[in-house]
C-alpha cells in the first residue's frame, strides 16, 4: 500500500489523501481484483462479458477518480503485474512541448491513441481525453496483448526475464517516450 501510495504522489488526487483513504479505497476493490489475480495479459479475457473486463469496468472509475488515469494503471499493475499494464500521459498521447516555445502548451503527437485510430480500433473520446474511462483502458489492454505477440519472437524478449506486462512497459516507453526527449 505504501508504494502504491509514495509512486503516484505527485498526483494532485493523491497528494490530498492519506493512508487510511488509501487503503480503504483498496479493500473496497479487493474481492474485484483477487478475482483476476490468476489471469495473465495472455489469458485475459477482455471481450464483452469477459470477466477481466467485467473487473476493469467494476473498479477502474473509483480508482481513477483518487488515482488519476496514471495512478489507477499504476496500482493496477503492482496488484497484478502479469495482467495489467501502466501508461501515463506521454504513452496515451504522447504529448509534449512545441521546440519553439518550450514553456509553452503541450501539443498532441502520436502517442497509443493516435496507433489505435489509425488501425481501426473504434474510440469514443479525442486524445486529449483517452484513458479516463475504463473501456478505454480495456482497448489499450486489447492492444497490448496484440504487441506482446508481435514482440514475443524477437531474441531480446526471449532474453528478458520478466514479466510480459513489463516487457510491455518497457517497450512503450522506449517507443512512445524516449524518442519524445
Amino acid at each position: 500500500m505504501l508504494l502504491m501510495y509514495t509512486w503516484n504522489f505527485a498526483a494532485r488526487e493523491t497528494k490530498a489523501m492519506d493512508g487510511e483513504e488509501v487503503k480503504r479505497i483498496l479493500e473496497r476493490h479487493h474481492e474485484a481484483i483477487e478475482s483476476v489475480q490468476d489471469r495473465s495479459l495472455d489469458d485475459a479475457d477482455l471481450s464483452e462479458n469477459g470477466d477481466t473486463r467485467q473487473v476493469i469496468q467494476q473498479v477502474w472509475g473509483d480508482l481513477k477518480d483518487h488515482f488519476g488515469q496514471t495512478g489507477a494503471s499504476k496500482i493496477l499493475s503492482l496488484l497484478n503485474p502479469y495482467l495489467f499494464v501502466m501508461w501515463d500521459e506521454d504513452i496515451r498521447t504522447r504529448r509534449r512541448r512545441k521546440q519553439d516555445d518550450p514553456k509553452g502548451t503541450k501539443r498532441s503527437d502520436r502517442g497509443v491513441y493516435f496507433h489505435l485510430k489509425e488501425t481501426g480500433y473504434s474510440l469514443n473520446s479525442n486524445s486529449m481525453d483517452f484513458g479516463k474511462t475504463a473501456e478505454d483502458y480495456v482497448i489499450f489492454l486489447r492492444y497490448c496483448k496484440q504487441m506482446l505477440e508481435e514482440i514475443r519472437p524477437c531474441p531480446v524478449v526471449q532474453e528478458k526475464e520478466m514479466p510480459p506486462t513489463k516487457l510491455l512497459d518497457e517497450a512503450l516507453y522506449a517507443f512512445y517516450k524516449l524518442e519524445s526527449e
